[in-house]
């Protein structure tokens, strides 16, 4: 018994170690590393027509290889989704049509709903930095891994801002309702 038992387990094996593993074409890697920054979950939780739109043409970019365009474009994407975070606790007044960094993080610091620490703030300027680094000063040469860093922003920025400042809103609306 121990002797088929051993066999079994030996043919099973070789046949598992001898499988042609998956081919480039057939796995894209881009798309798998892409899970690890939750943008499925991202853009459901926002669920606005227009970051999910952004969100689409940066993965377009991502899938494509394409760094340059998805760093310029994921500045654009964090910008919105700053945005909506303070139109969550109804303090976009005084945004004007081309708030940046500087004019966010400055809302962002002065609303008392937000907690943005030091760090907070200096990762988000980080962010931007880059963003502009690779769109206003590009030598010719933009990695993957300054679009993980923005992607890997977004994800932090959703977790840590937008996602209070939804559940405000949330709360927000359920006690007007009630009155």
């Amino acid at each position: 018994e121990i002797e088929s038992f051993v066999e079994r387990e030996f043919r099973k094996s070789v046949k598992q170690l001898s499988m042609t593993p998956l081919s480039d074409d057939a796995f894209n890697k881009n798309s798998f590393f892409l899970n690890k920054f939750q943008v499925a979950d991202i853009t459901h939780g926002v669920d606005d027509p227009e970051f999910t739109e952004e969100i689409s043409e940066i993965l377009f970019a991502y899938n494509a290889g394409k760094w340059f365009l998805s760093v310029c474009a994921l500045g654009t994407a964090l910008e919105h989704l700053l945005i909506l975070t303070l139109r969550n606790y109804q303090d976009i007044q005084g945004l004007g049509k081309d708030a940046g960094a500087a004019v966010l993080l400055g809302k962002m610091r002065n609303n008392t709903h937000i907690h943005l620490d030091v760090t907070q703030e200096r990762f988000i300027r980080q962010l931007f930095e880059t963003r502009n680094t690779v769109s206003h000063y590009n030598d010719g040469w933009t990695g993957k891994g300054q679009v993980d860093l923005l992607l890997n922003g977004i994800r932090s920025v959703y977790k840590t801002h937008y996602l209070p400042s939804k559940e405000f809103a949330i709360q927000r609306e359920q006690s007007t309702t009630k009155q």
